[in-house]
């Protein structure tokens, strides 16, 4: 065990940075949903995912230090380093515009989306000020890997002893936690994998491809509608006095009831723009 710690020692650094973009993360997540209905929930909400972040990553880290050689170790912490960067830029703007992080939902928006509906999504989204905080963060994490000092001093062994038996301790009632809620089928028992971007990932994509997930009722409902549109084939005829036009929106826009379309202020998408000035009468 000493062995491990002296690895975090040695890359305190990494494990700092990947830890302080969670808990940035956690701290706007935490409220957005908790500080307007009351602070000492917020506290307590924002205490216990803050624990739970840094149990998973070091949890995460040990398991990669126990299985590979300490260089493919340090190598696989580099790369968590980069795609935490990577987490807070996307999960901060997913914040900022949705007050979302990475959810089965988020990823299935991503992975349904054609080109040209991401072309539209960055133009109405995507602006100056958004690109000026992912640039700032950027520098700011330069900053910080150029000027953090480097530890002088090793940790004693009776250091090392508090915290491992910290760390012992954390990590039993945190599998306890998760094994009482899963052995007793309470409702999400492994939702505590929300609390780290590294495993929120990997949490969202098990349950978006899941056996009894949304992705997998997606496609059944599909494969119903396929089958009944192939059912009435040849039995429907076109009549002359058929609408020109049907417009079908599904899934405009998370804010899809405040679009100029509906008389509220938000912009409409290009296409509904487009439409409304060439088919709608003006947009009216």
């Amino acid at each position: 065990m000493s062995s491990f710690f002296s690895f975090l020692e040695q890359n305190l650094s990494s494990v700092l940075f990947i830890f302080i973009c969670n808990a940035i993360l956690l701290f706007f997540w935490n409220y957005f949903s908790y500080f307007y209905d009351s602070i000492p929930w917020f506290l307590e909400k924002l205490t216990k995912s803050l624990l739970s972040t840094i149990l998973l990553e070091l949890l995460c880290l040990h398991l990669a230090f126990l299985l590979f050689p300490s260089n493919l170790a340090r190598t696989l912490l580099l790369l968590l380093v980069g795609l935490s960067a990577i987490a807070l830029i996307v999960e901060g703007f997913l914040l900022y515009s949705y007050r979302s992080l990475i959810t089965p939902y988020v990823l299935d928006a991503i992975l349904q989306t054609n080109f040209k509906e991401a072309r539209e999504f960055f133009i109405a989204f995507l602006n100056l000020k958004i690109f000026l905080i992912a640039l700032g963060f950027l520098l700011a994490g330069y900053g910080y890997f150029k000027f953090f000092p480097t530890p002088q001093t090793t940790l004693s062994p009776r250091l090392i002893g508090i915290f491992f038996a910290l760390y012992v301790l954390l990590s039993v009632i945190f599998i306890a936690d998760v094994a009482n809620r899963y052995f007793k089928h309470k409702p999400e028992p492994f939702a505590k994998l929300n609390e780290n971007s590294l495993t929120r990932l990997f949490y969202s994509i098990r349950q978006y491809y899941g056996s009894t997930s949304f992705y997998t009722s997606y496609k059944q409902l599909v494969s119903n509608y396929q089958a009944l549109r192939e059912s009435y084939q040849g039995k429907i005829s076109k009549s002359s006095d058929s609408p020109q036009h049907i417009v079908l929106v599904i899934g405009e826009s998370t804010q899809r009831n405040f679009l100029e379309v509906y008389g509220y202020e938000l912009p409409n998408t290009p296409f509904l723009r487009s439409f409304a000035n060439n088919e709608g009468g003006g947009g009216n």
